[in-house]
């Protein structure tokens, strides 16, 4: 059965630490977005803060790890961030992040849970 209704985050949450293989300094941090945006990420460190979208054709590796891009702008490491949007039903929000890879936080998803459940979850009616 199709759902008639879109979900986002309420309110901005951010988490800190360090990228799992590149061992760079990240923030990342889960904004609100629009019906029909989907999950986005915006690399907040390059100029323009470039969007990649969360979406297959935007796959450009995945060894050890699933990494997206559009042309110079990529993340790596991702599939924990997903899967904690994914597992709590979340298709629709901006994922800021302030390098190339997300903090690895304890190495699952539970923090990216934790920090999503914090924020609440908005439903679009439609």
């Amino acid at each position: 059965m199709k759902e008639d209704f879109q979900t986002t985050v309420k309110k901005e949450v951010t988490l800190e630490g360090v990228g799992l293989h590149t061992g760079n300094q990240s923030a990342l941090t889960f904004r609100p977005s629009t019906a029909n945006s989907g999950i986005r990420f915006f690399r907040t460190d390059l100029p323009g803060s470039p969007m990649i979208p969360a979406r297959l054709d935007y796959v450009v590796a995945t060894v050890r790890g699933t990494n997206l891009g559009i042309a110079d702008a990529k993340v790596q490491t991702v599939e924990h961030v997903l899967s904690a949007c994914t597992g709590l039903g979340i298709d629709n929000v901006d994922i800021l992040v302030t390098a190339n890879e997300p903090p690895i936080m304890d190495g699952s998803a539970s923090a990216f849970v934790e920090a999503l459940l914090s924020a609440g979850v908005e439903t679009f009616e439609g």
